[in-house]
């Protein structure tokens, strides 16, 4: 009754402002990108950059949407900040710029060394922000049209033909300061949007950022490579998938596959085992192998079989799962084949194949790997998945007696009443091994290691015990002791907060009857819901009075008045 009144008063009471991560407020600080002010400019970018990872999809959103400003414009800004833009005639050069401008030695001074050249405008070293915000926006070089790069391929050669005066195009209209303005504003937005995405080092960041670099003729790929570079480890895996897609559109597709490949050169994260060992955790190692086995990555096979045997359960995982995209499933399709030329011009008889599949890498690799355990070279009719599961098993077996031995100390711990080195003993095998046969066994360890931890006041460390146990063993004897003992830890923490939870401490008597702060926290819990019936039928009387008064107003004021009598004569 308490929530349904509060929500009454909730339709008229005024709805608190939007957080600052919203469309809305973007939008705000995107309109002081035009103000003329340039500490106002920089300030709305940055406040921009600086969004938490938690705004990645509203950022993300922004950076997708449809731009006025024509790319010949960003252009222009671009080259006249010194950045680079990219080729859009071909790929000789890759990238277009500013030429320097020309310098004149000065006059030599006896005795003195020869002047030397300033250094020139390096892009890499360019802060977009700080070079569009200081951008002077009344230069006559903005005024002028970039020319066409040439374009790509031999130059024709020239027929005598007739003549033919073409018309001339006709001239684009000049930019206006107003469109410039605007111009500088969305190219500041995105830089700042690209960079708050950036540094969110989330694994789905790249995607936005990538296609940001295909859009408007690519105009700027030099800065969402700069974004993605900074992401390092995290940006590898989504780099991989990109650098691996398939489709009709070959062409398209193909410059986006060789971009993903340049990235990933270029952090030295190119070869599978770097990227792999490169990574600054277990879960995006576990990402990046992960996305090497959705692409079944050719040059990933050797790397992938290193890490089936990871100490880390994580990285384990997903290791193997990888492998066994490599070895099972439909067979790849064959590599083509051609006869080899020899010296003197001649050819090979026999045609044979220019590469290895991802299955025959794979065979060939665990053919090494067991020759190397065995000191004895496999049989040659086991196909793939049969040597992979021998070698799995060697591996499982050598775990096994690792993990054995390690048992076998904890055991000693917990009969000794080592209850904490039991249990940490217990927790290092499960950190490496959560499926250990011997799991069931250590519920004890955890209970009474739960049991220190409530008598020295630590109860939501004891609880978190508890529920190991009952994890660990759910069937077993400790089950019933542990579960009765978080049913009424649960129970209690309810009463502390002021709710009453009576089914909780029937649950801890129903596995435990000899728990007696299970039957007095029952009674407290009884007496407390009696005590919330009357408030609650309290709650609901005032309700009720209140609406009632609610009408009678709403009534007083909107009935007509009553007619006056006449005075009598």
């Amino acid at each position: 009754m308490l929530a349904l009144l509060v929500s009454v008063f909730a339709l008229v009471t005024p709805v608190a402002g939007p957080p600052p991560t919203s469309d809305a407020e973007l939008q705000k600080r995107f309109e002081q990108l035009s103000s003329p002010d340039a500490k106002a400019r920089l300030d709305a970018a940055r406040f921009i950059a600086a969004q938490p990872a938690e705004a990645t999809p509203i950022l993300a959103t922004r950076l997708g949407r449809p731009r006025n400003t024509t790319t010949d414009t960003y252009r222009r800004l671009f080259l006249e900040m010194w950045a680079q833009v990219p080729n859009w005639k071909g790929s000789d050069p890759m990238w277009i710029r500013k030429p320097e401008p020309a310098w004149t030695a000065p006059p030599r001074v006896k005795g003195q060394p020869r002047a030397k050249r300033p250094p020139g405008h390096d892009p890499e070293a360019l802060d977009w922000l700080e070079a569009l915000n200081t951008l002077d926006l009344d230069s006559p070089a903005l005024q002028v049209i970039v020319p066409d790069p040439p374009a790509p391929g031999p130059v024709p050669k020239k027929k005598k033909t007739a003549v033919v005066e073409e018309p001339a195009p006709a001239p684009l209209p000049p930019v206006t300061k107003e469109q410039l303005v605007q111009a500088r504003a969305e190219a500041m937005e995105v830089v700042a949007l690209m960079r708050a995405i950036g540094a969110s080092k989330r694994l789905d960041a790249v995607d936005p950022i990538f296609k940001e670099a295909f859009e408007a003729d690519g105009v700027f790929r030099d800065e969402c490579g700069r974004q993605i570079r900074s992401m390092e480890s995290f940006a590898v895996p989504a780099l991989i998938r990109l650098m691996h897609q398939k489709g009709a559109a070959a062409l398209h597709l193909g410059k986006q596959r060789r971009y993903a490949s340049y990235q990933l050169d270029r952090m030295d994260r190119a070869r599978p085992s770097k990227a792999i060992s490169a990574a600054p955790d277990d879960r995006v190692r576990s990402a990046i192998i992960h996305a090497y086995g959705e692409e079944r990555a050719l040059e990933a096979v050797e790397a992938v079989l290193g890490q089936v045997d990871s100490p880390s359960h994580r990285v384990r995982k997903e290791a193997r799962w990888t492998w066994l995209r490599y070895v099972t499933g439909r067979p790849p399709p064959p590599a083509p084949k051609r006869k080899r030329k020899l010296t003197g011009g001649r050819e090979e008889e026999e045609e044979k194949p220019d590469y290895l599949t991802y299955r025959e890498m794979a065979l060939l690799a665990l053919q090494h790997q067991l020759q190397a355990i065995n000191n004895d070279p496999p049989s040659p009719k086991a196909t793939a998945k049969e040597l992979t599961d021998e070698l799995f098993a060697y591996y499982d077996k050598q775990h096994a007696a690792e993990w054995d031995e390690q048992f076998a100390r904890a055991l000693g711990k917990e009969q000794a009443g080592d209850w904490k080195g039991a249990a940490d003993e217990y927790g290092w095998i499960l950190a490496h091994d959560p499926n250990y046969a011997r799991r069931g066994e250590m519920a004890k360890a955890y209970a009474r290691y739960a049991d220190e931890l409530r008598k020295q006041q630590q109860v939501s460390q004891a609880l978190g015990f508890y529920r190991q146990a009952v994890d660990l063993d759910p069937k077993g004897a400790e089950a019933s002791y542990a579960g009765a003992r978080v049913a009424l830890l649960d129970g209690l923490e309810a009463l502390g907060r002021g709710r009453a939870e009576p089914n909780l401490f029937r649950q801890a008597l129903a596995l435990d009857p000899s728990l007696t702060d299970a039957r007095e926290g029952l009674s407290r819990a009884e007496a407390l819901k009696g005590r919330r019936r009357w408030l609650e039928l309290g709650e609901a009387v005032g309700l009720i009075f209140a609406l009632l008064f609610g009408l009678w107003f709403l009534w007083k004021r909107t009935a007509p008045p009553t007619p006056q009598k006449p005075l009598a004569s």
